[in-house]
């Protein structure tokens, strides 16, 4: 059976996690219908450097300096998650430039996935006033311009 890696692509507020669960969800319905499968944990799996910041009380405290520490418990899940051959793993990272998921790809051919990245979103202005008003963790307008500023097609 072929196992993917996809690399959610966007902004802050694009819509990317809620790409990722909904997609999740397809996957879910269509295993448990078709291939009558029991673990769950092993058919698809989301991963992001945000959950690192999520606090036991569910709460999300972001700290800029500990981004690179996330990043690194994230590039840690995914390979936690291929060696236990989750079917389909879903990176839900902003992904703005390519040498910030070019780790992932590498580790997920070096593992036998297919990779497949998706851009999420749109960036025009009108788009990232959207997005600075919709996302979920409070990023300010000047910083989703800013990432739509560096964004690598």
């Amino acid at each position: 059976m072929a196992k993917y890696f996809l690399i959610l692509r966007g902004v802050s507020g694009a819509g990317k996690s809620t790409y990722a669960k909904k997609l999740q969800e397809v996957i879910w319905r269509f295993n448990s219908k078709v291939r009558n499968l029991i673990d769950w944990t092993k058919q698809c799996a989301i991963v992001s450097a945000d959950n690192y910041f999520i606090r036991p009380d569910g709460l999300y405290d972001f700290n800029a300096r500990v981004l690179r520490q996330a990043h690194e418990w994230c590039r840690k899940e995914v390979e936690r998650m291929m060696e236990n051959d989750v079917q389909v793993i879903i990176l839900d990272n902003t992904n703005t430039q390519k040498w910030e998921y070019e780790k992932y790809a590498e580790i997920a051919k070096a593992n036998g996935y297919k990779i497949k990245d998706k851009i999420i979103g749109k960036l025009d202005e009108e788009s990232l006033k959207i997005y600075a008003g919709r996302n979920a963790h409070g990023v300010p307008p000047e910083a989703i311009a800013r990432m739509a500023k560096r964004f690598e097609k």
